[in-house]
């Protein structure tokens, strides 16, 4: 745990003041604040870079899977790579910093919080990081990883310096820095681990799931346990019949799934973000979460006959890729139920509806399709996963992310999330549409209701705050490799 001192130290490092302080971001940072975030960066690295591990699988060429970071002396790993595609622990290779290759197992992952958790067989007492308590926005963070495609070329992971500038305690947290690495860890000033990255992209900040996730499910990954199953699937279909194939959805529940869908916009904003759908008489709407907009926010949703209502958003989940929204007027609402996707199996009719920007008018884009098994072509250990996957594409239809998909009876059981494009060798059609399950949103409902605020940090100059730091981190790399 990070102790009263250390945490002065930090603040001593005057990024942090740089960034929270409106009075002193117009100043410049003095060199010597630099200096000592400096220090400290290259102390963390030599202290944590021994236990990062890189990841790979099956036969050569092996799958590179990111990599992790040791978090015990008896060697249990955290990464946030596939762990569910290991089905022989015989094709695992984990390759330590110093060019060391270790046997190891495949334990338990959840593709909800995208973690998952290895163990070293061999013998021995291995370096480790610590579990860091929580992240701070507006602190320094290190990151440590591989680019990808790059086993036997790189001797030491690369390095990143850079500020986390939002954290949802306990769940998420996003960082200004960008790299080419493939999966990987960050660690704070003090050498702690703060999370593991879950997404990245050159314009927004890189999302990771956060180290409280590893803490709160430790006995669960370390024996094995798909925590998808484990959250999502309390119920279990009777796999001992086959289910029946629902008729095509009705016109009629069509019609009243559409009085339930919404266009998700900014305040002000002539087109949609996202979409959605309503989910209970007082207005709660459930939609994705990468519309990025945190709690408190104001926004206007839109129904089918074009009328605008105010929201607010209560909670958004960056990770999970799930958020949840509020209408705040006076009214009662049309709203659609919520079902259980996991009942429904493989060419189950159900139908999407939503708003795409591309279609300006006001009724909204409906998609007939069919349930589909993922078209992932690797085996996994356990097909049981947070999301519902169907046929199509939603492909040039941005602004549909978050919208409904309702089955047979009129009930809401995912919100879509995105789509992937492509044929077979064959020239089959692998085109499928990927949602959140809305037992995501169930088994989440207390904490993305509740308007927990999110910590973010002040942006003034801080793009030229990480740029400096990348310089650091571009100064360490080329020490690291002398």
């Amino acid at each position: 745990m990070r102790t009263e001192a250390s945490r002065v130290t930090l603040i001593c490092v005057g990024i942090l003041a740089f960034l929270l302080n409106p009075v002193y971001a117009q100043e410049s940072t003095p060199a010597s604040d630099f200096r000592k975030t400096r220090e400290r960066a290259k102390a963390v690295i030599e202290s944590v870079s021994p236990a990062i591990v890189r990841f790979t699988y099956g036969n050569e060429p092996k799958l590179e899977f990111g990599c992790g970071v040791i978090v015990s002396a008896s060697g249990y790993v955290v990464v946030s790579g596939p762990v569910q595609y290991v089905l022989d622990d015989a094709l695992l290779d984990l390759e330590l910093a110093d060019g060391r290759s270790v046997s190891g197992k495949a334990l338990g992952w959840s593709s909800e919080f995208g973690i998952g958790m290895l163990k070293i067989t061999d013998s021995g007492e291995w370096p480790h990081a610590k579990l860091g308590e929580r992240a701070e926005a507006g602190e320094v963070c290190v990151a440590l990883g591989y680019r990808r495609n790059s086993t036997g070329t790189e001797a030491s992971p690369g390095i990143r310096l850079g500020i986390v500038t939002k954290v949802a305690d306990g769940q998420w947290l996003t960082t200004s820095y960008r790299s080419p690495f493939s999966a990987h860890p960050i660690f704070n000033l003090d050498g702690e681990l703060l999370g593991l990255q879950r997404t990245s992209s050159s314009n927004h900040d890189s999302v990771h799931a956060a180290a409280g996730l590893i803490k709160a499910h430790w006995d669960e990954l370390a024996a094995g346990r798909n925590l998808d199953r484990v959250r999502l699937y309390s119920k279990e279909p009777d796999s001992t019949r086959p289910l029946p194939r629902s008729q095509e959805v009705a016109l009629k529940v069509i019609a009243k799934a559409k009085t339930a869908s919404v266009r998700i916009s900014d305040v002000g904003a002539e087109e949609n973000r996202v979409s959605g759908v309503i989910v209970s008489q007082d207005g709660y709407v459930i939609t994705c979460g990468h519309h990025s907009r945190m709690p408190g926010t104001k926004m206007t949703v839109s129904f089918q006959d074009g009328r605008p209502e105010n929201a607010v958003v209560l909670g958004t989940n960056l990770v999970s890729d799930i958020g949840v929204l509020k209408i705040t007027d006076e009214g009662t609402w049309p709203y659609a139920e919520m079902g259980r996707s996991v009942e429904l199996g493989e060419g189950e009719h159900c139908v999407v509806i939503g708003y795409p920007r591309s279609k300006p008018g006001e009724e909204p884009w409906v998609f007939a399709t069919t349930i589909a098994k993922s078209n992932w072509t690797l085996p996994s250990r356990d097909e049981r996963n947070c999301k519902l996957y169907t046929k199509g594409s939603s492909l040039g239809k941005g602004g549909v992310s978050g919208c409904g998909v309702f089955d047979a009876q009129g009930r809401v059981i995912g919100v879509l999330l995105g789509g992937m494009d492509g044929r077979s060798a064959s020239g089959a059609d692998l085109s499928q549409l990927h949602h959140s399950r809305v037992e995501l949103f169930q088994k989440n409902w207390e904490v993305l209701t509740s308007s927990m605020p999110v910590q973010v940090a002040e942006t003034n100059q801080l793009a030229d705050v990480t740029n400096k730091l990348n310089r650091i981190a571009d100064e360490l790399s080329a020490e690291d490799h002398r």
